[in-house]
This record gives C-alpha cells, sequence and structure tokens, in this order.
C-alpha cells in the first residue's frame, strides 16, 4: 500500500508545478517571422524583410514578412518582377525596390 501512495505521489507532483511552467509551442515561427494579413499591405519598404528564397516545382518563391510571393503577383502593394539567388526585386508606381536576403536584418536599398 506504501508503495502505490509513493508512484501516486510521484506522479502528481509534476503536475502541481505544470501550473507555474510555460509551455513553448515548437511549431511558432522563428523570430522575425509573423504571420501575414492583407492588411500589412500598408507596410513601406523598410519594414520589408525577405526571409527566404525557395526554389523548386517550376515555381520560385519568396517569403517575405512571412507571406509567400511569386513573380508577377503583388506582395503587400510591390509588383513582384524577379526573385534571383539573394535578393528579389519589386516595384510600386515604377520605382524599383531590391529587397536582400539576410538572416538577421533586412537591408532595402532603392
Amino acid at each position: 500500500m506504501l508503495k502505490k501512495i509513493i508512484i501516486l505521489s510521484a506522479m502528481l507532483i509534476p503536475v502541481a508545478y505544470a501550473e507555474d511552467f510555460q509551455l513553448h509551442d515548437p511549431t511558432t515561427p522563428l523570430s522575425g517571422m509573423s504571420t501575414s494579413t492583407s492588411s500589412d499591405s500598408k507596410n513601406s519598404a523598410e519594414e520589408l524583410k525577405l526571409q527566404a528564397i525557395m526554389r523548386g516545382n517550376g515555381r520560385t518563391r519568396a517569403i517575405v514578412n512571412g507571406r509567400t510571393c511569386y513573380i508577377s503577383e503583388e506582395c503587400f502593394g510591390y509588383r513582384v518582377y524577379a526573385i534571383n539567388k539573394s535578393d528579389i526585386l519589386l516595384k510600386k508606381d515604377n520605382n524599383p525596390v531590391l529587397v536582400k536576403l539576410s538572416l538577421f536584418t533586412s537591408k532595402v536599398q532603392k
């Protein structure tokens, strides 16, 4: 009987501490990445962060501020004209904007 009480109490101790322990969801995006909505299209060029460039399945795509952008499509109010190895070329009102891929900060050149 004593053995059952010890086993039961050993099983309940972690439950008591679990209330104070904050769990982290391992599927949340890395820092700097966020989910985007259509209202994010008001972002200025300085706020755009090129996070990844993916090639494959016949279509090249870029991840900008957590959103997938394709060539010839509009992304955050800009038209995507080119996706290169380490940057993408965007245009808005015939003004070209080059957004470079960077692991830690975004660098935008006009």
